[in-house]
């Protein structure tokens, strides 16, 4: 399979799944089918890691085309949170291997900020042309840095840090049931790319868990979302 046909098939899978975009961050929530389709994809992929491998990403190429959040067993509940995420990297071996994806992040980010500030009329219509002058001037100036860099790596002390560019990032977290035990984690939603998440619904599994509440779901009925009853039989 080509790269679209990879593409084709996620999104064969994904169309049928239930999903949630927060702040540009495409979340899908997937059973256990669509689950072990996906597996099968991801398998292919890194299978052939050649065809598919980019600079950043030679070991799991799969992860240019989607994030799978969760292994082993499906996640139960979730949440959403926010916080500040800073990088420092100091070992050179990795600085040199991140640098030129660095750059094409840098490069495609301030693309998509001009054209969504000129979409929201943001930038005068007869400064338009003059703003993409600028920063594909900027964009050149930057490349040429980069590729003396590259070139002349020995001859440089170069790290790699957010500090002066401290950002939001966006995170999911999440519960698993792993040997009758409640396994808390935590993942980075990603930009630009699906997030899978293997989810099920805990009324639908509570055979899973091992606590009260599960039980009572079971063998009790419910109204109003959240009051479950029994009727106490009698001797």
């Amino acid at each position: 399979m080509n790269e679209q046909k990879i593409i084709k098939q996620l999104d064969s899978i994904l169309a049928q799944a239930q999903k949630i975009t927060t702040n540009e961050k495409i979340l899908y929530f997937v059973d256990t089918a669509m689950y072990k389709k996906i597996l099968k994809i991801e398998s292919h992929v890194n299978g052939n890691a050649e065809q598919f491998k980019t600079k950043r990403m030679k070991s799991e190429p799969f992860y240019r085309f989607a994030k799978i959040l969760n292994y082993d067993t499906p996640a139960i509940s979730y949440k959403f949170f926010r916080s500040h995420k800073r990088i420092e990297i100091f070992d050179r071996a990795k600085i040199q291997e991140r640098i030129p994806g660095i750059f094409e992040i840098w490069k495609n980010t301030k693309k998509k900020n001009l054209d969504e500030a000129i979409l929201r009329n943001e930038i005068p219509v007869d400064l338009i042309d003059v703003s993409r002058k600028e920063l594909e001037e900027k964009i050149t100036e930057e490349q040429n840095i980069l590729t003396d860099l590259v070139d002349n790596f020995s001859k440089y002390d170069i790290a790699i840090s957010s500090f002066e560019d401290y950002k939001w990032y966006d995170y999911i977290y999440f519960v698993q049931v792993k040997d009758d035990k409640h396994v808390r984690k935590t993942e980075h939603l990603r930009d630009n790319v699906p997030n899978i998440l293997w989810y099920e619904d805990i009324e639908k599994n509570t055979s899973r868990i091992n606590d009260k509440i599960s039980k009572i779901i079971q063998d009790h009925d419910k109204i109003c979302d959240a009051i479950y009853f029994k009727k106490i039989e009698r001797k």
